[in-house]
């Protein structure tokens, strides 16, 4: 039973700490909407140089999305090889983003302040310490186990 409720546990931290972790940009990424979008054998820059145009355009504020790139030198070649084709409508910014990293085999992360792409998995978010507390001998089974009966070699 101990267990059950451990386990629920941490799912409720993790789901609440997903909710709750949700950055501004990736909120404002999801609510502005392209109406239509298309591009023929681009750039990945090319892409997000048009990304950050069009939603500086389309939020109420004015103030669009910033783009943060965090490459390798080697990875510096990805964002300048052609071969991104898209024809979309009604897609939110946050899709487009996502898309145009499959296709130019790049990664990212929503940060606070702005999109992080890079061209290596980077982490989901900031490290954050929690504390859970557990029953005895889930951490070190070795010392609250029972001993085991000794063999009795001579049957």
């Amino acid at each position: 039973m101990k267990s059950l409720s451990l386990a629920a546990a941490i799912l409720l931290a993790l789901v609440a700490g997903q909710v709750l972790g949700q950055s501004g940009t990736r909120q404002l990424a999801r609510q502005l909407v392209v109406p239509e979008f298309k591009m023929a054998e681009a750039t990945p820059a090319a892409a997000f140089e048009q990304m950050r145009a069009l939603s500086k355009t389309l939020d109420p504020a004015k103030q669009g999305l910033n783009f943060v790139f965090q490459m390798t030198p080697a990875g510096k070649d990805l964002l300048q090889q052609p071969g991104i084709t898209m024809d979309l409508t009604n897609i939110s910014i946050e899709k487009l983003v996502e898309y145009t990293c499959m296709a130019g085999s790049l990664h990212y992360r929503f940060d606070d302040r702005a999109i992080v792409i890079a061209d290596r998995p980077l982490p989901d978010s900031a490290m954050q310490t929690r504390v859970f507390n557990v029953a005895p001998g889930v951490v070190d089974p070795e010392r609250t186990r029972p001993k085991a009966k000794k063999i009795d070699w001579k049957d």
